[in-house]
């Protein structure tokens, strides 16, 4: 196999993992108290998956108050790996009180990535080119590359206890914007309202033009049901985004003008057209966002060509065209598209269930059911999914099948209504 091709083939990975940890111990049968080698063997135990022999290493090495920022970055690693987060915030404290941190410009630029969710949260692991490109794989780095990426290249900072992260942070360097953003989008979504107001008038009485928190407050203004203030700060951005870096009137020729110095500008217009669909998504005006959405979908398109490469990114555009088009009854465009979406994010949940109730609507039952089934296979708290599941294998006349989902629905939610009622109907046909 060619060096090349080899760099991206995860067996080859994993052999050279383990031929390194079995040089790497034999140096430490000529010298075994040696901090420098025990922290090389724990970064690579991380790296092959053995977290438990890597918490193992670091422990010796940092016994007896030893500070040694490597064996605390693997230790991190091994703990919030393995999703024992108490463990990890204890070891990230411990770092804060010990060394002072910096932010990393070149990290920096990788701050709420996509593409690190896929791997933190949603697990999944297919993803060679890009771990290969950036800092998945350094554990002995891993809390200053996250102190510049706000724990987006970590489990912790994807999961329910991404506050306490940013707290943790925030109580040593209280003035750190991007964790105020970062807490404020956390807050926002576990539906903390209040608190997230807080942080995003802290950001923007530091920095009162910053554009993560104004597009953040259109966010915030939407999930609260204050349509018209969500529009209008989504609709201003894009403004004086135009004015300064866009002067064309056609929007669509805005690849003209991409270049090193306004290529962030550009990526900031196609957040805020995002969230201007989505607004147009939840007030019903799906024809308008059709348009904005399409327009993302029309930039990233000439200014990466053809979509070859999945792309996560593009995830949540194609979901809330999908939802439109659906809307409006174009199912067929609706279907294609939900497809598309599926080719960028095949385990998301949104873009299944999606899928699953448009199948039902075009009385693609089969098709329905099987899209389902996957869905509370990967998440069967769903009740909904469960729900339009039931209804599916009854159209098929399955009333045993029908009346199980069903059953599993209410056992999630006994008030759910339209359950209730179903439940009544199938009743009658046993």
């Amino acid at each position: 196999m060619a060096d090349f091709l080899k760099m991206f083939d995860k067996n080859s990975q994993d052999n050279d993992i383990h031929a390194e940890i079995t040089k790497i111990k034999q140096k430490l049968e000529v010298n075994p108290n040696s901090i420098a080698i025990l922290s090389q063997l724990a970064e690579k135990y991380n790296l092959s998956g053995q977290y438990k022999r890597a918490i193992g290493y670091c422990d010796k090495i940092l016994k007896d108050g030893k500070k040694f920022k490597p064996a605390y970055n693997n230790l991190f690693y091994a703990y919030d790996m393995l999703e024992e987060f108490d463990n990890g915030l204890k070891v990230l404290k411990i770092y804060l009180n010990s060394f002072h941190l910096v932010v990393n410009p070149e990290l920096h630029a990788y701050s709420y990535s996509v593409w690190a969710e896929r791997y933190y949260k949603k697990k999944i692991k297919d993803l060679p080119l890009y771990l290969n490109n950036l800092p998945f794989n350094k554990p002995s780095d891993v809390i200053d590359i996250n102190f510049s990426t706000s724990f987006t290249f970590s489990r912790i900072g994807w999961s329910e206890r991404s506050t306490e992260v940013c707290l943790l942070i925030l109580d040593f360097y209280p003035e750190n914007i991007e964790f105020l953003i970062a807490l404020s989008s956390s807050y926002i979504l576990k539906g903390q309202y209040k608190e997230a107001r807080e942080s995003l008038d802290k950001v923007l009485s530091i920095a009162q033009d910053n554009f993560k928190a104004q597009v953040l407050f259109g966010s915030l203004y939407r999930k609260t049901g204050k349509y018209s203030e969500s529009e209008t700060i989504y609709n201003r951005l894009i403004q004086n985004l135009n004015d300064v870096n866009f002067p064309l009137n056609d929007r669509y020729q805005i690849q003209l003008y991409v270049n090193e110095d306004n290529v962030s500008d550009v990526m900031n217009l196609f957040k805020v057209y995002t969230g201007l669909g989505l607004l147009y998504n939840e007030t019903g005006e799906y024809e308008q966002a059709i348009e904005q959405l399409s327009k993302v979908l029309n930039f990233y398109k000439r200014i990466h060509g053809t979509f070859g490469v999945t792309n996560p990114a593009l995830t949540l555009i194609y979901l809330n065209l999908g939802i439109a088009y659906q809307a409006l009854d174009y199912r067929k465009s609706a279907l294609k598209i939900f497809k598309k979406a599926l080719r960028n994010d095949p385990k998301s949940i949104e873009v299944l269930a999606s899928l699953g109730e448009l199948y039902f609507d075009m009385e693609k039952y089969k098709h329905a059911i099987e899209t389902l089934q996957h869905v509370v296979g990967i998440e069967p708290e769903n009740y909904l999914a469960w729900h339009v599941l039931s209804k599916s294998h009854y159209k098929k006349g399955e009333i045993k099948f029908a009346t199980e989902a069903n059953t599993k629905c209410l056992n999630l939610d006994s008030k759910f209504e339209s359950a209730l009622k179903f439940r009544d109907k199938l009743s009658h046909l046993q």
